[in-house]
């Protein structure tokens, strides 16, 4: 049985996010049917709009999260889940003063990321993205 020590997995830096993401668990690591992302979204910090073909549970384990599905927002503590379906259209952004740390878990050892127009686009919030894409890094 493998156990995987999560600081010791390579972090990346999200497409102009400023999210900094683990792959925990994946094909590389020898699943075949999920994978599990652990994210961490610094004060300011997104993702992009974006949607999976596979089911996909993110769990806040620390902050709050702002979270858009489709036309939908919702403020998600600390200690709660979300399910999203696949397809489903979502975002994210942290509005906090404090980082968000969440984990994802999607029913695909390879899932893909795909964007409704082919391309990530940052979360539209408020005035700071009425004028497009702005790349906050």
């Amino acid at each position: 049985m493998p156990i995987i020590h999560h600081n010791k997995q390579a972090s990346k830096k999200g497409y102009f996010s400023k999210v900094i993401s683990r792959d925990i668990i994946n094909a590389s690591t020898g699943a075949s049917a999920f994978t599990v992302w652990e994210q961490d979204i610094p004060v300011g910090g997104y993702i992009a709009t974006h949607y999976h073909d596979v089911e996909e549970a993110i769990m806040i384990t620390s902050g709050k999260l702002q979270l858009k599905l489709g036309e939908e927002e919702h403020t998600v503590p600390e200690n709660a889940t979300i399910f999203i379906s696949p397809h489903q259209v979502h975002s994210a952004k942290n509005l906090t003063e404090s980082p968000v740390r969440l984990i994802a878990i999607l029913e695909s050892a390879n899932p893909k990321v795909l964007y409704p127009d082919e391309k990530p686009a940052p979360v539209r919030w408020g005035e700071d993205f009425i004028n497009g894409v702005k790349d906050e890094s």
